[in-house]
């Protein structure tokens, strides 16, 4: 290999970048190939590659969940599939950009994307095309531009590359994977010839803009379409061909930023549009529907290019009133170039329906979508743009009634404005909030814009919710915010989101705004910055309420904004950095920050987390098994020599500042950080979920770890001892002794003290004082939730308990926050401890009259209720991963509820500890069989897993605390004896008691019976079964049963797709078996017989059983009752004639709780066409290649039978929707409190 080629290659992982293709067959042609290539070469990872390989499951081949399909410049649709996405799996896509997965085997390679070049091009790497890949258009316009300018054949020597691909090229060079572009669609390496690489990247800038990433080689370029700019080249670095290069290629890009338009080369772009003649887009919509106006008199003072407004419209099919979009768009690396019919309206998210899948159903109300071309004012970085026409008062609406007035002249229909929806992306969010002073719109949604306070945003959004509380619209106002998470360094739009958000939480907070909630959110999410509008806008103008996929909801502190569920961000970082930013000059924002906003450039792919070889030997796992599923932050070197920083979701605060991994409040006092610790549910620190064991460890030692800043020696950890007499037991709490058992083994492990109302304990951990059932603290802030309800329930009871000091201590706990929790702290600690010396060791112990005070809260039957209502969320949860384990013994239950506390209520998500878990017991399955795994190996190898993903200095301890349940063994054995949990004694768990209702919460019965349905839902179900029967009938023709393939089944099944999904599906590829497994049609003919059984818009028609899943689930969390599809856990009703039932499938996992999650989880249902005694026939398509029908058994009382093979089902969708007012199951009515993710259960 020359020196040369080993410089360039060293160069690359000096800047994280990778080896392009053509830099192999370059060196193929000069070299001595042999080397480099048997170093570099690629096995094709092609679908029937995998198969051979047995890395092929059917979960690879499984349903499409977002995106139905993707559209080029050609024209050409091509239709998505799926594959193994999930982190580190084949096709994962380490910038996670939302780009869909293609069908793009050999019936489709041919097809041209673009007039010059295909579908093969695109998705070849190293010689070989892939089956599945993903193709940015984007980028696809680009290579096309390059293509027009150069005049001759561009070669793409890289295209799409796996990620498994890219792993296995870099683990022959024995190197670290980069996060490669080519694995996210966007990047081609490319040469052309007779052009050097630094002729070619010029070119590439004169021919698609100022804003490409562009990595330079000898004679070919590496060229992506991540929306910033970047530099790099593939000489050795500082030398001469690197300078040169550089100095090329930055000269001419500067020149090509000043001088405003693009730069003549041979072969000239269409001319500058005039005020007669707009020139055409490179790719543009349908001219229907669609006018360009190239000169507007209200936008003659806008600097810029031509057109100056673009009109869109749908459904204008008569006079009357329609609804009006605008959108305002951000900054533009094209400069005063930029053209919004090529440059913006392709991002803008004007769309009214799916921009990646035309056919399906969108925006469904008369409206017209209006995109103005903004100012260019340039600012330092030359890319700027504002609407100084547009932000006077009446200035927009002078804009709007032109606009209606221009559409009922291309109509002939008189036209008037209703609805005013105000749309923005990026920089335009300033001009949305400037109009806002004084404009009242009806809808507001910003994409990632929130550069700068969102004052006007929320005294816009307060007056709207108060209106619509005072008088109810059918159809309320909307506020949606969609941002990108932020670093310390670079916050970009998350502060100001957070806090718009955060400022909505008082008035969303009512109950009488519980309808609201969903209408006004903030939602954070990895979408790549320029594909947030078009990725989430059409859904948010089909329904502005509309629950997107992949984004975390912000939730207020205690679940106040109705989004209880998703776990709060902590923001306390975010506060002090708004309050700084608020100084800053808003332009000065803007320019300087959003750059930033999605900087990113490719980073080495590093493991996250080191782990000692001991401690996985220990618990017989492999140390590469051993990941976090986020990346860790990493600041380095970009290829220009700047400091970046790669980031994710995960990483928001520098080390010391603020939270370990999901620790909601820094660092206790005296004691070092709790490093298991994970959020609560809403966003609050549950400090029982967060011990993270360190208190257990603190019994087992003389001393504490850490240093006490409030005492100068150091603490022994001694719960104070007292009288007890009138401590209230257990016993009178309606739980049941496995409950009650579970409670005082883990209070006895954090504490020295069995569980009670009572459980007071001082300073002796460091977090100022402990209690209650499940000793929550002031150190954390866990307990102040409790202590807030108490107040604000029963403010009587409150001033009784605490008497004097009752006014002093509501205005303590009443203040949230980092700060506020501090506060607290040291209050506890301060007011409420004293310490005393003990054979030379400070004892902590609640002093009076604060011990009187707790005392008497212990005994308060009202805050034993509250008390209850809290814990039994951990107990829920507890149950629910023993169902999920198929676990049923007192044993496993308590196990479980340990673990749950003191390792987070997500703690299989954490740490890949579900994959490891998974993975010893498969192990295990092996030596003992398939489902007759003894419930103690299943524990142990849980209490393994616990113990490797801990922190390494509690990893033995945790282990060792963890095993005793099944053991019996440890230091403190004889303490706990008597509460040793038995395998043998079948748990169960208690009808809870009646919770108060959180705001954004809905209860809903656990029902075994059914009700007297309605008669339209009565008809509907008829229907399902009439139909299903009907094709069930069709298939199996006295002539023997169709299949798939046959060519009489193909009209059905394109009819299916046809009437069911608006999808046209050739008879080619119906008959072609490759690709009818790669496409699934089971949901399709559910969607069809639902369509065709007249269930309207109820019903979410799609080509994944998920999709449909997840709605009928969102129906019933929301109490949505105009659909008539609810989904209900299948322990929790008996399927009826015309439901589905709904079962996991490939190992996918699906269940209840999950099945909401942004990610792939194939899935099957059937529709109940016959119930009868012990048993249900139901009816699916693509079962066995056909409309087939099967039988499942039932339990007596009707229900699924969830044993065996049917262990898979866990759903049941009514066609009858909401179910109350049944009798009660088994004797006890229970409602059950649903936030998005989780669910637990109270009596009533």
């Amino acid at each position: 290999m020359s020196d040369m080629m080993k410089v360039s290659r060293r160069t690359l992982d000096e800047l994280g970048l990778e080896v392009p293709f053509a830099a192999r067959l370059e060196a193929a042609e000069d070299l001595d190939a042999g080397p480099l290539l048997s170093e570099l070469g690629e096995t094709p990872f092609t679908e029937r590659g995998l198969k051979d390989s047995g890395i092929w499951s059917e979960a690879s081949a499984g349903e499409s969940v977002v995106f139905e399909s993707e559209s080029f410049p050609s024209g050409l649709v091509l239709q998505t599939t799926s594959g193994a996405t999930g982190r580190d799996e084949e096709h994962w896509d380490p910038n996670n950009v939302g780009l869909p997965l293609l069908a793009t085997g050999p019936s489709v390679q041919g097809k041209l994307v673009s007039p010059h070049f295909t579908v093969k091009e695109l998705v070849s790497s190293g010689g070989d095309a892939s089956h599945v890949a993903r193709i940015s258009p984007a980028l696809v316009s680009v290579l096309e531009a390059i293509r027009e300018r150069a005049e001759k054949a561009v070669q793409i020597t890289s295209g799409y590359r796996s990620w498994a691909r890219n792993k296995q090229v870099y683990a022959k060079r024995k190197q670290k994977p980069t996060n490669s572009r080519h694995c996210s669609g966007q990047a081609a390496d490319i040469k052309v010839a007779g052009m050097t690489g630094t002729e070619l990247a010029k070119l590439a800038i004169d021919a698609a803009g100022t804003d490409l990433a562009l990595g330079i080689g000898a004679n070919y370029i590496h060229v992506d379409v991540r929306g910033t700019w970047v530099l790099w080249t593939y000489f050795p670095k500082g030398g001469p061909a690197d300078k040169a290069a550089r100095e090329a290629v930055e000269g001419h890009r500067t020149r090509a930023l000043r001088s405003r338009a693009p730069i003549p080369v041979r072969a000239a772009r269409p001319p500058a549009p005039t005020a007669s003649k707009p020139a055409p887009p490179r790719s543009s919509p349908a001219a229907a529907n669609r006018l360009v106006v190239p000169r507007h008199p209200l936008l003659r003072s806008h600097r810029g290019t031509a057109p100056d407004l673009i009109l869109r419209w749908n459904r204008i099919e008569r006079s009357g009133n329609v609804d009006v979009v605008v959108h305002f768009h951000g900054f533009a690396g094209q400069g005063e170039a930029m053209r919004i019919n090529i440059d913006k309206e392709p991002i803008s998210g004007l769309n009214f329906t799916d921009p990646a899948a035309p056919g399906v159903p969108g925006r469904d109300r008369p409206t017209l979508g209006i995109l103005p071309r903004g100012h260019y004012h340039g600012g330092t970085r030359g890319d700027v743009y504002h609407f100084p026409a547009l932000t006077g008062p009446g200035a927009l609406q002078a804009l709007v009634q032109d606009s209606l007035a221009r559409l009922s002249r291309q109509t002939g229909y008189t036209l008037a404005q209703a609805r005013l929806i105000l749309t923005c992306h990026s920089g335009g969010g300033a001009t949305v909030s400037a109009i806002l002073a004084h404009t009242d719109p009806d809808e507001v949604h910003i994409f990632d814009g929130t550069y700068s306070p969102g004052a006007n945003i929320v005294r816009w959004a307060e007056k709207r919710i108060a209106r619509e509380l005072a008088t109810p619209r059918a159809l309320p106002p909307a506020m949606r915010i969609l941002y990108r998470p932020g670093t310390k360094k670079h916050p970009g739009t998350q502060p100001h989101a957070e806090d718009i958000a955060r400022s909505l939480c008082r008035p969303l907070g009512a109950a009488a705004a519980l309808r609201l909630r969903p209408f006004f959110r903030a939602d954070r999410t990895l979408v790549d910055h320029n594909s947030i509008p078009r990725r989430f806008g059409w859904l948010l103008l089909a329904n502005p309420a509309a629950d997107l996929p992949g984004v975390t909801t912000y939730a207020c502190a205690g679940g106040a904004s109705g989004e209880a569920g998703e776990e709060q961000e902590a923001s306390a970082f975010w506060e002090s950095a708004a309050e700084e930013a608020i100084d800053i000059n808003q332009s000065q924002v803007n320019e300087a920050d959003e750059a930033l906003a999605w900087l990113d450039v490719e980073a080495p792919y590093m493991e996250e987390e080191e782990f000692e070889p001991s401690m996985t030997e220990a618990a017989g796992l492999r140390p590469e098994a051993l990941e976090t599923e986020q990346p860790e932050s990493e600041t380095g070197e970009g290829p220009d020599g700047e400091e970046l920083d790669s980031f994710d979701e995960s990483e928001m605060f520098d080390e010391g500042e603020g939270f370990e991994e999901g620790e909601g409040f820094g660092q206790a006092t005296s004691t070092e950080r709790l490093e298991e610790g994970e959020e609560g549910e809403a966003g609050e620190v549950e400090r029982f979920g967060e011990f993270g064991d360190e208190r257990d460890t603190e019994w087992e030692t003389d001393q504490s770890e850490g240093e006490d800043i409030y005492a100068e020696a150091l603490v022994e950890p001694i719960a104070f001892e007292t009288d007890l007499e009138g401590e209230i037991s257990l016993a009178a709490s309606g739980l049941t002794p496995a409950e009650r058992k579970a409670i005082e083994i883990t209070s006895t492990f954090e504490t020295g003290k069995r569980g009670g109302f009572f459980g007071l304990s001082g300073n002796f951990d460091g977090q100022g004082l402990s209690f209650g059932l499940v000793n929550w603290t002031m150190g954390t802030g866990s307990l102040q939730p409790l202590l807030r309800d108490f107040a604000a329930e029963n403010p009587g009871r409150w001033n009784a308990v605490f008497g004097p000091d009752s006014d002093r201590f509501r205005q303590l706990i009443a203040r949230q926050g980092k700060a506020a929790v501090k506060e607290q702290h040291s209050f506890a600690i301060k007011e409420m401890n004293s310490c005393s010396m003990r054979k030379g060791k400070p004892v902590w112990a609640i002093r009076e009259p604060w011990f009187g005070y707790f005392k008497k809260l212990s005994e308060d039957p009202t805050f034993q209720k509250i008390q209850l209502r809290y814990v039994r969320k951990l107990l829920s949860r507890a149950d629910h991963f023993c169902r999920e384990y198929k676990l049923r013994s007192e044993q496993a239950f308590t196990f479980l509820f340990d673990t749950v506390s003191s390792h987070g209520q997500w703690w299989p998500n954490k740490k890949n500890r579900d994959k490891l878990v998974e993975q010893r017991l498969k192990a295990l399955a092996a030596r003992y069989g398939e489902g007759k795994i003894p419930e103690r190996e299943t524990l142990l190898a849980m209490a393994d897993v616990l113990g490797a993903t801990s922190a390494q200095r509690w990893a033995q301890k945790v282990r060792t605390r963890k095993r005793w349940f099944v053991t019996g063994e440890h230091p403190r054995a004889r303490e706990l004896a008597d509460l040793r949990p038995r395998p043998d004694v079948v748990y169960a768990v208690s009808a809870p008691s009646a919770p108060r209702q959180p705001a954004g919460v809905s209860s809903v019965p656990v029902l075994s019976a059914r009700p007297s349905p309605s008669p339209s839902t009565t008809a509907l179900c008829s229907a399902i079964v009439r139909i299903a029967e009907q094709e069930y009938r069709r298939w199996h023709p006295a002539s023997g049963i169709l299949r798939e393939t046959d060519s009489a089944a193909v009209p059905i099944l394109q009819r299916y797709y046809r009437e069911g999904l608006n999808r046209n599906v050739s008879a080619a590829d119906l008959q072609n078996a490759t690709w009818q497994q790669a496409h699934p049609w089971s949901a399709v003919f559910i969607s069809w017989v639902m369509r065709t059984a007249g269930a309207g818009t109820g019903f979410a028609y799609s080509a994944a059983h998920q999709n449909y899943i997840r709605t009928a689930r969102r129906n019933r969390l929301n109490r949505v009752t105009s659909s008539s599809f609810w989904a209900y856990r299948a322990t929790e009703v008996v399927p009826q004639v015309g439901d589905l039932v709904c079962a996991s499938r490939s190992n996918s996992g699906a269940t209840y709780d999950n099945i909401a999650d942004p990610q792939n989880r194939p899935t099957h249902c059937d529709i109940v066409a016959e119930v009868r005694a012990g048993s249900l026939r139901v009816i699916g398509g693509n079962v066995s290649q056909s409309v087939d029908a099967k039988t499942i058994r039932t339990q007596p009382d009707g229900r699924l039978a969830l044993d065996g093979a049917q262990a898979r089902f866990f759903a049941v969708l009514s066609c009858r929707g909401a179910l109350a007012g049944l009798a009660p199951q088994l004797g006890v009515v229970q409602t059950l409190q649903f936030q998005e993710g989780s669910l637990s259960a109270h009596e009533t």
